[in-house]
């Protein structure tokens, strides 16, 4: 007990030095929580070699599959709430300056737990081991110390240490070139419409017949084997379908419906295992059968939260439904833009010449080819 605690002590020493990476093996002082389901994947393990020749910084050398996989954790949390890659940048730049990238599961400094080394005032220890939650809690501070998208803006160091309130403020500046580039090589790859939480884009499909919904799972090159497992019973009232991602803020992947005779909107709330939570598919708005256009555009608004964007069928005027967390936010719906996908047709005086051109350059090469032929020479190569 005594050797681990020296351990630790010299770990929190380095941690002061901003060099905790380039110790010789960070992850055998703390015991750990698993940050994906199932754990580390090939995938993981292939990328961490890649990343180990191509990383400037102090994670150079010391990314593991396990770590790709909890970096991917994160990533996919921000991806789930439609916000811009920066809000990963940030996330991954505190997660490598407090915990190498590693769920930390033991109390190594005061109370502290999981990948942002969260204090109990955060969260419940299951909470801030839970890397969505973890992620979210993280991103909801940030959204409220930098309203209005300023966090866009804002340097990254700054931004980590106003959130976090860390002794060595200047250390996270030291490690954003080291979370842009793990973040490049991630993003996109567990996307908000990976439904059941394993980081591969998954599909959810309608039977034309029954009207159940099914979900295709993906493995990260296409359906994993056996896939295809009902998840909704008769979903025959509803004529759309709108992939939203993360809607609840729960750090799951949603699906929105509309009904087809109330046109009212409903939520089915996934459970990030790859099914509807359970009462789930509860109205979130009314009478939106002025719209013949949904589009779950992620975060649109800059809040942290998943909005809508829909079409007016008769104006094409685009309008944006924010979200709240848990449904619309009030007095939304304003309009952001004009669009009309229908291609305008060509004129007919125009399409006349076109074929009168074709019609003289058919008789043209008729003519050539009859002379050709008249005067025992080959025929013209037509042009």
């Amino acid at each position: 007990m005594r050797l681990q605690l020296l351990v630790r002590t010299g770990l929190v020493a380095l941690l002061a030095a901003g060099s905790v990476a380039v110790a010789a093996d960070p992850a055998a002082a703390w015991s750990v929580a698993p940050c994906v389901s199932g754990g580390p994947t090939a995938e993981d393990g292939a990328l961490a070699t890649r990343l180990n020749s191509t990383l400037t910084g102090s994670m150079r050398g010391y990314m593991t599959a396990y770590r790709v996989s909890c970096a991917r954790a994160v990533v996919s949390a921000v991806e789930h709430r439609g916000m811009a890659e920066r809000a990963a940048v940030i996330a991954i730049t505190t997660t490598i300056v407090e915990t190498t990238i590693q769920n930390v599961s033991e109390t190594v400094d005061h109370d502290s737990l999981g990948l942002f080394q969260q204090r109990a005032s955060w969260g419940s220890v299951s909470q801030r081991l839970d890397p969505a939650w973890a992620t979210n809690a993280f991103l909801d501070k940030m959204v409220r110390l930098y309203p209005n998208n300023s966090w866009l803006s804002a340097p990254i160091g700054e931004i980590c240490q106003a959130v976090q309130v860390s002794d060595f403020p200047d250390k996270y500046a030291l490690r954003v070139g080291d979370a842009r580039t793990i973040v490049t090589a991630l993003w996109g790859s567990g996307v908000a419409r990976d439904f059941n939480g394993d980081g591969h884009a998954d599909l959810l499909a309608r039977n034309a017949t029954t009207k159940d919904v099914h979900l295709y799972r993906g493995d990260g090159s296409g359906f994993a084997s056996g896939t295809g497992e009902n998840i909704g019973n008769n979903f025959s009232a509803f004529d759309e379908f709108i992939s939203v991602g993360d809607f609840s803020n729960d750090g799951n992947a949603d699906l929105m419906v509309r009904n087809a005779a109330t046109k009212n909107l409903h939520l089915y709330r996934g459970n990030g295992s790859g099914g509807f939570a359970s009462g789930t598919g509860e109205q979130i708005g009314t009478n939106f059968s002025a719209f013949d256009r949904f589009v779950g555009i992620g975060d649109f608004s800059g809040d942290g939260k998943a909005d809508l964007l829909v079409r007016n069928a008769t104006t094409k005027n685009l309008h944006l439904y924010r979200g709240d967390g848990s449904g619309f936010a009030s007095g939304t719906g304003e309009q952001v833009g004009t669009i009309d996908q229908e291609p305008a047709p060509v004129p007919r005086q125009r399409q006349r010449r076109v074929r009168l051109r074709h019609r003289r350059a058919d008789r043209h090469q008729l003519q050539r080819l009859r002379h050709a032929h008249r005067r025992g020479r080959p025929a013209p190569v037509p042009r």
